[in-house]
Parts: structure tokens; C-alpha cells; sequence
């Protein structure tokens, strides 16, 4: 029942929230961080696992347009999801009426680039047999 509660809240709030005219996106990430913490009271885990998969999906489009904007990708395997979870929970009790996403735009900021991996040695030639008396 409970999930039936969130998920209403959260389809009935999509038509009342504003979205600042410079961020063109859809989905949870684009609703206030109120209404991310408001979700966590009544079916925390479930609002979690939404509005993180939302998170992953925003931080995995950065990083496809990264070339586009002339910038490296960022290594996202090396973001720590449960030290993400933790600071978009504090980053949204502290920032109520921010979108959810400007919580998440700082754990991607600070991912290192990819490194390249090393340029492969030159492979060595294997020795030639020396040419037989006679033939040469």
C-alpha cells in the first residue's frame, strides 16, 4: 500500500513542480530535493532505489556527451554508491528547494578523467634462422 502512496505522490506532484528554463530534462531528478526527502519518509527504500537509478542514468548521459563538449569522461566506476546516497541525502536536507539533480552533479565533478591504458610495447620478432651454405 505503501508504495502505491509513493508512487501517486509522485506521478500527482510531476504536473507542479517548475523546471528552470536552462535545465531541459525529465524524470525524478528534476523534482525538488524536498520531494526526494518527503519520498524517503514513506517508502525509504523504494525512493532510494528510484531516485538513484535516476542518478546513475543522469551521471551515465554526462559522460556519453563528454566528447561533445570537448571534455573527458569521467571514470564512474569509481563512484562509492553508498557515499553518493549519503551525500545526496544531505546535500537535499539541507537544499530543500533545489533539483535533485544539482546533488548529484557534484559526486560526478569530482571523478577522475579515465586514464588511457598504457600504449602496448612493440612486439619483439622472433630471430631468423640463419640462410643454409649455399643458397645465397
Amino acid at each position: 500500500m505503501k508504495w502505491i502512496v509513493l508512487l501517486a505522490m509522485l506521478v500527482g506532484l510531476s504536473c507542479c513542480t517548475s523546471v528552470p528554463q536552462q535545465a531541459q530534462g525529465v524524470g525524478l531528478g528534476m523534482r525538488p530535493c524536498e520531494d526526494f526527502s518527503k519520498a524517503l519518509k514513506v517508502q525509504p527504500a523504494l525512493a532510494e532505489t528510484l531516485y538513484y537509478a535516476w542518478a546513475e542514468g543522469f551521471v551515465s548521459g554526462m559522460n556519453f556527451m563528454a566528447p561533445a563538449a570537448e571534455t573527458q569522461p569521467l571514470d564512474l566506476k569509481k563512484i562509492d554508491a553508498e557515499s553518493a546516497k549519503t551525500d545526496i541525502k544531505s546535500y537535499c536536507t539541507a537544499s530543500p528547494q533545489a533539483p535533485y539533480y544539482d546533488a548529484v552533479i557534484p559526486i560526478y565533478n569530482r571523478l577522475p578523467t579515465i586514464s588511457k591504458p598504457p600504449a602496448a610495447a612493440p612486439a619483439e620478432t622472433a630471430p631468423t634462422a640463419p640462410a643454409p651454405p649455399g643458397s645465397g
